[in-house]
């Protein structure tokens, strides 16, 4: 008789394991008779701190507020390359060092804005 007793408790246990049904919580075992089960529910997901939310919330803006920095810089970039090579093409031997300076010195200082905006954070 125990030995019958065992073998059907042991299936009991492992056969909804191995059909992918999970087996009955230890709190409905502890109920009183006639009263209601109240399965204990575990989240499996992690409750997100709201902090950690606003966080990523401002991280995604900030990294957007610099894409579109780095895609206004550019778009004047190429404007003052164009002017640049412009210059150079009408002007010849007679540019003006200073213009060609002050033109060549924004460029440099836009294209250092566009690497340090495109570069993650």
């Amino acid at each position: 008789m125990k030995l019958a007793a065992t073998i059907l408790l042991s299936l009991a246990v492992a056969l909804p394991a191995q059909i992918g049904v999970a087996p009955v919580p230890p709190s409905w075992h502890t109920q009183q008779p006639g009263a209601s089960p109240t399965p204990t529910v575990h989240n499996s997901q992690p409750v997100e701190d709201p902090a950690d939310a606003m966080r990523r919330a401002q991280f995604a803006k900030l990294g957007q507020k610099r894409q579109d920095q780095a895609k206004a810089d550019a778009a004047k970039l190429l404007a003052l390359a164009t002017e640049l090579k412009q210059q150079l093409d009408t002007a010849g031997a007679n540019i003006a060092p200073a213009k060609v300076t002050s033109t060549t010195d924004a460029i440099v200082k836009l294209a250092k804005s566009v690497k340090s905006n495109s570069q993650p954070l």
